[in-house]
């Protein structure tokens, strides 16, 4: 397949950052349960896409940028991997997740990058260094200012495509918009992004991508929980562009082969999220309205599935 141009308006639209691991200043002898500082692009077209004139730019106060000048191809329905510099013993046990592979290394002269455990904010556009250097001081701290609603914006700055910010509780966000920063940032915590679901009300943590919150749409792994699956865990893990990981949404089938579709939704109230209810809270009765106890069901393989649901009063 032919990989689409960057300059491809509405399929470069559809890369997006799609996971994070900050690993602050910690070096190649700490530990933390990730192996390296790394940020993920998401590929959600069904066509793969060229980055060659697309760049990632990083910030940890919102005044001074590093700029990355991205290269290659991010295949259809999979990820891009962007590592910086490495952050635990790779070949210790308690490194849960090992990130050997990328797509590309980023470097600020011959160190490789550390990413702020406290607060920072990514910025994907399509441009080079040259581009971001030749935005304004107010652009540089807010880059995203004016995007309040994704897709029908008035304001759009040019070559935007996407912006992800994080802190901690109780430290100052980097003002990124797109309804804020994620406030649930830390050590040890692998960032991840919600997915559009089909318009139901509770199941769609992340909302219509065109009123989607940059605050709302991501959630983490918090990886120094004690009982964690190590399974699933590695399964959240990044990949690079060779591993063909596949990056599973609702709204686009990308192969026949692989049905990343809902085959049904259950939930009270959840196709008719208008109406109201009549509910106990507290020995109290109060009348709700809006969908409740809704979960979709993603089918990944042709298989026999089963629900077994148990009533308890």
């Amino acid at each position: 397949m032919k990989a689409t141009g960057a300059g491809t308006g509405s399929a470069i639209k559809k890369v997006y950052i799609n996971s994070v691991f900050a690993g602050g200043n910690a070096g190649i002898h700490d530990y933390r349960r990730c192996s390296h500082n790394y940020v993920e692009l998401s590929n959600v077209n069904d066509e793969d896409i060229s980055l060659n004139g697309v760049s990632l730019a990083y910030t940890e106060d919102g005044i001074k940028w590093d700029v990355l000048e991205l290269r290659g191809v991010i295949k259809a329905g999979s990820s891009y991997l962007i590592r910086g510099a490495q952050c635990s013993v790779i070949n210790s046990n308690y490194t849960l997740i090992k990130v050997k592979n990328c797509d590309i290394e980023w470097k600020v002269g011959k160190e490789l990058k550390k990413f702020s455990d406290e607060k920072c904010a990514f910025y994907l556009f399509v441009g080079d260094k040259s581009t971001f250097e030749a935005y304004s001081p107010s652009f540089k701290a807010n880059p995203a200012a004016g995007i309040l609603d994704w897709n029908n914006s008035t304001i759009v700055p040019r070559g935007y495509v996407e912006v992800a910010g994080f802190y901690r509780t109780g430290t100052d966000a980097i003002a990124v918009n797109e309804g804020g920063a994620c406030g649930t940032f830390g050590k040890n915590r692998l960032m991840f992004k919600y997915y559009q679901f089909d318009p139901t009300t509770a199941a769609d943590k992340m909302g219509s991508f065109k009123n989607r919150k940059n605050s709302t749409m991501w959630t983490y792994i918090d990886l120094d929980k004690k009982d964690l699956p190590l399974l699933n865990v590695v399964d959240y893990g990044p990949k690079a562009s060779n591993e063909k990981k596949n990056i599973y949404t609702m709204k686009s089938k990308f192969r026949d082969d692989i049905p990343n579709y809902v085959t049904c939704t259950f939930g009270r109230q959840a196709t008719v999220p208008k109406q109201s209810y009549k509910e106990i809270v507290n020995g109290n009765e109060v009348t709700l309205t809006g969908a409740t106890r809704c979960f979709n069901w993603i089918s990944t393989s042709y298989q026999d599935e089963y629900l077994w649901i148990t009533r308890v009063d």
